[in-house]
């Protein structure tokens, strides 16, 4: 990417798990970007985070703060970022409950400090195409989520395995995929978790044509899988969200409609790192100038927790919850 600007844009990045292993790597593509490692303290309230933590990001003179700290700390670390008028793009989730993501957005809107969320399939080339596919009035839709190989090697330690921890196939994945369904139009309507510790959850919800639309969110099976099955009047089509294609079923035997996504500088096409290199492109913009309007925003990360929240409920109960709708709001500037 070629850019007529006189400075680099100079970007922090707090953690070690996807900070090291997607976000720096990525960032490192872009000869305007200029990467900056930065050791936060692990801090899992607002409240432990210490002034000269705050002082030591204002030295740094960031265009924009990532945070890839574990998920606990998401809430601390961005707070610090936004009350050091940098902005923000924070990895999911945007705390640990709505009430950290109500902080979040009273801070945001306090400073009129930018923060957004790292959703990042929302920039998938195929999420695009689902977006044109909506307009053609489905029928039914059907998403399947197997749990990957990343969360099943995780140590007992590592926070991807736990729930409580903002992991598990719920809120390490899952939480991608509640918010894809909103990306694309679907608005979720009920959940419910059918069994422990959100290890197999289903959200439900209608189309506007009348039809359906499922998810199944299974964390047990051992074979990874994320597919999307979209009953369109005249055809079906299979969404492969791993390979980022689309093909057309015809009996057993699938045609490809689409090419898979394209490596762009990566040498890794999985489809996180892919749609994040577009995340990065939108976010420079044709100026240099960084601007995340485009990102999911923190009431984008609310509705979010609003559904795993809404799915935890029912463990006792086993029947399924309405989801708190949310008022569209307009993106602050």
């Amino acid at each position: 990417m070629s850019l007529d600007v006189a400075d680099v844009l100079r970007v922090a990045v707090a953690g070690r798990g996807v900070a090291r292993r997607l976000h720096a790597p990525v960032l490192a593509c872009f000869p305007i970007i200029r990467v900056i490692p930065l050791r936060l303290p692990h801090v899992e309230s607002p409240r432990q985070r210490a002034s000269t933590d705050e002082e030591n990001i204002r030295s740094l003179d960031l265009d924009l703060l990532i945070v890839g700290s574990p998920p606990v700390a998401h809430a601390a670390h961005t707070e610090l970022g936004v009350s050091a008028s940098v902005p923000v793009l924070c990895e999911k989730p945007a705390g640990m409950h709505t009430a950290s993501a109500r902080a979040i957005m009273k801070l945001r809107n306090e400073s009129r400090v930018p923060v957004a969320v790292n959703y990042q399939l929302r920039f998938s080339r195929v999420v695009e195409d689902l977006k044109g596919l909506m307009r053609d009035h489905p029928r039914r839709i059907l998403i399947t989520y197997t749990a990957d190989a990343g969360i099943r090697r995780a140590s007992r330690s590592d926070w991807k395995r736990s729930t409580d921890s903002g992991g598990g196939i719920a809120y390490a994945v899952g939480s991608h995929l509640i918010e894809l369904l909103y990306s694309i139009g679907l608005r979720p309507v009920s959940v419910i978790e059918r069994a422990a510790g959100l290890k197999l959850f289903h959200v439900a919800g209608e189309l506007a044509g009348g039809g359906e639309w499922e998810v199944f969110a299974d964390g047990r099976r051992r074979r990874a899988e994320f597919t999307i099955r979209i009953e369109l009047p005249s055809r079906i089509l299979s969404v492969d969200m791993i390979e980022g294609s689309i093909q057309e079923v015809h009996g057993r035997t699938p045609s490809r409609l689409t090419h898979p996504v394209s490596r762009l500088r990566s040498s890794e096409p999985s489809p996180w790192r892919t749609a994040f290199e577009r995340c990065v492109l939108e976010m420079i913009g044709a100026t240099g100038a960084i601007s995340l309007s485009k990102c999911a925003t923190v009431e984008d990360a609310l509705r979010v927790h609003l559904v795993l929240e809404g799915a935890a409920a029912t463990r006792r109960t086993r029947v399924p919850v309405e989801i708190p709708q949310l008022p569209l709001v307009q993106k602050p500037h």
